[in-house]
């Protein structure tokens, strides 16, 4: 009798707990936007477009916010071509042809950038490819004078084609290891078509890595890898002047480039909103089962980036989210989440779970009833507003590192939306109504319009 008092009582604390860090959250959160609203503005020192005037009748701007918070620097380079940018034929080569780009010619390089503690970091997603470069600020101009003489005169030799394959090779093996990675590759090829270029990893695969030659390379650089494709954004405690002058005196010999089209001709596009097939179980020797259910999401937009960021917070973001009774109350799963990938032309919404394997058939249809109480209920107003308050305030978490922020400032600009959207994006969850919020959730969480992705043991595993 007296243990399951202390259990009671136990439980009765980590619920307070839980209860307090809520609500100090959201009472925070309401303070902050209070005051940001008599502000007008969310950032200190607000980002900026600084404008270079490299020759006559030749400008050029980069992205510019300065955080004294560290004496670090973060420089983000944006590539606007992607994963759409290359034939499905020769899927990889974005990725490939980045990773060459930043490739050190020399171990000596190499260990210059260490001793300096700099490093640098690329990757691809749909629309564009990314190199960041982070690095003490006292060390800045040195760094960006390795990197960027490599980026502008790479080395594209058969020894370093074949070792980064090799490297892309053990990466989509990571990808086929991984439930969550498997989950989001398999929501990419049923919502998009096997032409299209958000389908796919960014790694390709045996074949279409065969397929990729030298003048591939080449071509797919010299269309994107120049100023008309580029976006430089800096996050630094330096000043302006000190950075424009950086990054004028090392960016300046990139060639202005033809302004093309960074879509390939041809590609087929999203399948439809109405997938044909809704259902894929796949089998994988693990001792879970996540469960999952996928929706498309509309193009890029102001209002449609709010909308989702919200609606992401309000079923799969920590306490007092939908999911979270599942976990807490029912006993449902160990981990509970959701996440959205937001291209220019299209997007992904998942909403998924991990439980053991014993649960698996209670759990997916709680998961299920949930997602179809939202649809057809919509949400209050009241739970409109603390939405809007937990978005804002994950908003500034997630913008609050210097390379965060130095990232989104750059996605948004790249997407259409404008670098100032990071400023802006509270404007905008205030905009969304109650009725055109239910509205979006109808959209998007149509039962016709959801595929559900299953991953764990084969049926007979299940029962031992």
């Amino acid at each position: 009798m007296r243990r399951e008092e202390d259990k009671k009582r136990r439980r009765g604390v980590a619920l307070c707990a839980v209860l307090y860090t809520l609500c100090s959250t959201l009472y925070a959160s309401l303070a902050w936007a209070q005051d940001l609203q008599e502000r007008g503005k969310i950032w200190k020192n607000q980002p900026e477009k600084v404008q270079l005037q490299l020759k006559e009748n030749d400008q050029w701007w980069f992205i510019y916010h300065q955080d004294t918070s560290s004496e670090m620097t973060i420089v983000q380079i944006l590539v606007k071509g992607g994963k759409r940018a290359v034939p499905v034929s020769q899927r990889g080569l974005a990725f490939l042809t980045t990773g060459l780009s930043v490739n050190m010619p020399t171990i000596s390089k190499v260990r210059e950038l260490m001793h300096m503690g700099s490093t640098v970091f690329y990757h691809v997603e749909g629309d564009y490819s990314t190199i960041r470069i982070k690095s003490l600020s006292k060390h800045v101009e040195e760094t960006l004078k390795i990197v960027s003489r490599v980026m502008q005169k790479p080395l594209f030799s058969g020894l370093r084609i074949s070792n980064t394959r090799r490297y892309m090779e053990h990466r989509q093996k990571g990808e086929e290891d991984s439930p969550e990675q498997l989950m989001e590759r398999t929501y990419l090829d049923a919502f998009f078509g096997p032409g299209d270029g958000y389908a796919g990893s960014i790694n390709g695969d045996s074949d279409s890595r065969k397929k990729i030659k030298r003048k591939h390379i080449l071509q797919f650089y010299k269309r994107f890898f120049n100023r008309s494709h580029m976006i430089i954004a800096v996050s630094s405690n330096l000043g302006k002047p000190e950075i424009s002058r950086i990054i004028e005196k090392y960016f300046k010999s990139l060639p202005l480039g033809d302004d093309v089209n960074p879509v390939v001709q041809g590609m087929q596009g999203v399948r439809g909103a109405v997938p044909e097939k809704k259902t894929y179980s796949l089998e994988k020797d693990t001792q879970q089962v996540l469960i999952s259910f996928g929706a498309l999401l509309p193009n890029m937009s102001k209002q449609n980036y709010a909308k989702i960021y919200m609606l992401d917070n309000l079923l799969g973001k920590g306490p007092g989210c939908k999911l979270w009774p599942l976990r807490v109350k029912k006993d449902l799963a160990y981990n509970i989440s959701s996440h959205f990938i937001q291209w220019q032309d299209a997007g992904i919404f998942i909403i998924y779970l991990k439980t053991k394997v014993t649960k698996k058939e209670e759990a997916y249809t709680a998961l299920k009833e949930l997602i179809t109480g939202l649809y057809k209920n919509g949400i209050t107003r009241q739970e409109l507003d603390t939405t809007a308050v937990r978005s804002r305030a994950d908003f500034l978490r997630k913008n609050e590192t210097k390379m965060n922020r130095i990232q989104n400032l750059a996605y948004f600009e790249a997407l259409g939306v404008g670098f100032d959207f990071l400023e802006t994006f509270f404007s905008q969850v205030d905009q969304v109504t109650l009725k055109e919020f239910n509205g979006y959730i109808k959209d998007v969480l149509h039962p016709d319009r959801l595929v559900e992705v299953i991953i764990g043991p084969r049926q007979d595993q299940e029962q031992k």
